[in-house]
C-alpha cells in the first residue's frame, strides 16, 4: 500500500501468478479429487517398466520415466515403489546391470561398448557399481561366465 492506496498494478501480476500456479500442479500432479483405480496404477507401473527396458541405453531420468506413465515425478516415485517394492532408480540400475552381465557372458563387446549400450554414464561409474552390487569386477565376471 502506498498512503492508504494499494498499487492497481500488482493486481493482475498475482492474478496471473495464480494462474500460472494452478495450470502447473494440474499439468503435474494428479488432482485429489480423481481416484485412479489400482490397475490404472499397475498397468502404469507395467508401461514404465517396459519403457525403462526399451530405452536402457538412453541416459533416463525419473521425470521422463514418470512423464512417460503420466504422472508427476514425485508422486510416480511412490507409486512405483508402492507397485514394486523398490524405487526407480534401484529397478533401472538393476535392468542395466542384468544387460551388461548377458553382454559380459555372450559376446565379445568391449567394456566401453557395454558401457553405451547399458546407458551408464561412464566406464568407472559401471566398473564401481558392478563391483558394488555383483561382488566381482566385470572382467572378473566375463571369465567366470564366458560363454556358459
Amino acid at each position: 500500500h502506498y498512503r492508504g492506496r494499494s498499487f492497481p498494478w500488482r493486481r493482475p501480476f498475482s492474478r496471473l501468478s495464480c494462474r500460472c500456479r494452478t495450470l502447473w500442479c494440474t499439468e503435474h500432479s494428479r488432482p485429489r479429487n480423481v481416484s485412479i483405480s489400482e490397475d490404472q496404477i499397475f498397468q502404469s507401473v507395467i508401461g514404465a517398466i517396459g519403457y525403462i527396458k526399451e530405452n536402457l541405453q538412453s541416459k533416463l531420468s525419473v521425470e521422463q520415466i514418470a512423464e512417460h506413465a503420466g504422472f508427476s515425478k514425485y508422486y510416480f516415485l511412490r507409486l512405483f515403489k508402492r507397485i514394486t517394492g523398490t524405487s526407480i532408480m534401484g529397478y533401472l540400475q538393476s535392468c542395466r546391470l542384468a544387460a551388461a552381465k548377458q553382454y559380459l557372458a555372450g559376446t565379445s563387446k568391449s567394456i566401453g561398448e557395454i558401457v553405451d549400450s547399458c546407458g551408464f554414464s561412464d566406464s568407472s561409474n559401471f566398473s564401481r557399481t558392478f563391483k558394488e552390487q555383483v561382488g566381482c569386477t566385470p572382467s572378473e565376471f566375463r571369465k567366470r561366465y564366458k560363454n556358459i
